[in-house]
């Protein structure tokens, strides 16, 4: 099943169902910090969210432990898909009111044209061991975590694209530039300031749009309280045009070294 709109395509995908459920079930719960590490292997989620038949799937997941997909499917997943279409039903109103709004705004803060094709999501049954995340892993959704809870879709989702979007954005170029020309950068990479600032970024833009929105602070797990503390100051400097990108992210990086985050 797909649930597309005009900026997502949310897929109820059996396959992925079976690898979320199975694979968190297999782990120890992880910690929610940044320094968390993801629970599931995004690689193979988009493997299998390819799949549209058994033999693909099970292709796929050749070389890995998880080797009862055959007894999930009989006996697990139409109870899933029942329960997904049930929540997906109650939670998707907001974001269709509300996508065609915040994309092209989100898009101008980052400097990127949201693109044609929609960002893909997968709604999977993971019995709430995202700790990270408010109940999302990567393109992966929690069916019984915060992401299904009313408007918070809305934030997952767009963190999402945002995390797919910023590395060619003007703003993601300009960190990983700023990191290469700063002296004591090179100890870290730019993907954590880029996680950060799309869960910063998603957050403010639906508490703007949204006055009835209370964030949920899960969401923001994966940013230092001094990265939340400096971008909850300096972010509305790029929501409302005052800050070229550059300068953003010179100021950003800067600060991530100076702080040692």
């Amino acid at each position: 099943m797909v649930v597309r709109t005009s900026r997502f395509a949310i897929h109820a995908n059996a396959y992925v169902d079976f690898y979320a459920a199975t694979r968190v079930a297999s782990l120890p719960s992880q910690e929610g910090d940044a320094g968390a590490i993801p629970v599931l292997d995004a690689t193979l989620v988009g493997r299998l969210g390819a799949c549209s038949d058994d033999p693909c799937a099970k292709s796929a997941l050749v070389g890995t432990p998880f080797d009862e997909l055959d007894t999930f499917l009989h006996d697990t997943w139409a109870a899933h898909e029942i329960d997904t279409r049930r929540t997906l039903g109650r939670s998707g109103t907001p974001l269709m009111n509300s996508e065609d709004v915040l994309a092209p705004t989100l898009a101008r803060q980052i400097g990127i044209v949201w693109p044609n094709d929609p960002i893909v999501a997968y709604v999977a049954h993971a019995k709430r061991q995202f700790d990270v995340g408010g109940g999302r892993d990567g393109a992966v959704l929690d069916v019984d975590g915060e992401c299904l809870d009313g408007n918070a879709l809305l934030e997952c989702l767009f963190t999402r694209a945002l995390e797919v979007l910023l590395p060619d954005s003007e703003l993601g170029r300009a960190l990983e530039e700023a990191r290469g020309r700063l002296e004591g950068a090179q100890s870290f990479t730019s993907a954590g300031l880029l996680a950060c600032v799309a869960v910063l970024a998603s957050d403010a833009a639906v508490a703007a749009l949204e006055q009835r929105y209370t964030p949920t602070r899960a969401f923001v797990a994966r940013c230092s309280e001094r990265q939340r503390a400096w971008l909850a100051d300096e972010w509305p400097r790029r929501m409302h045009g005052e800050e070229s990108p550059q300068v953003f992210a010179a100021r950003f990086v800067a600060e991530a070294v100076r702080a040692a985050w």
